[in-house]
């Protein structure tokens, strides 16, 4: 049985993960939307915003899988390609904020608000 003390500090690092979540995730996107600016020609292209869609919708169910599940901030999958995997929902949320956006203010202020409603999501998953 744990004492209070070891609750207290779960529930302490748990909160923590999920502000360390969203800096995973802004950190992400930067380095997808600065590849996808070398990478793609014409960046308001339904072929760049869809799939990114697609991956923030991805992410935030995983998110929520994740948190249902108490899987670690940083689960890994040992047997898949021979190799441990260590992509989350805030991996999948940052490769869609990279593709999703445009010019670089958009992209600022939205993944600014986008990784802190995953971090909310997150949180109040965990005070259930």
């Amino acid at each position: 049985m744990k004492s209070a003390k070891a609750a207290e500090n779960n529930d302490r690092r748990d909160k923590n993960i999920h502000w360390k979540g969203a800096l995973y995730t802004l950190c992400f996107a930067l380095a997808v939307y600065l590849i996808k600016g070398f990478v793609v020609d014409n960046v308001t292209s339904p072929l760049v915003i869809y799939p990114g869609v697609i991956f923030m919708v991805l992410g935030f169910a995983l998110s929520i899988v994740e948190k249902a599940m108490n899987i670690d901030f940083f689960n890994a999958i040992p047997n898949w390609q021979g190799a441990g995997v260590m992509v989350n929902a805030c991996c999948l949320v940052g490769i869609g904020l990279g593709l999703v956006f445009p010019t670089f203010s958009h992209f600022v202020g939205g993944s600014t608000i986008i990784a802190f409603i995953l971090a909310a999501q997150r949180t109040l998953m965990t005070n259930k």
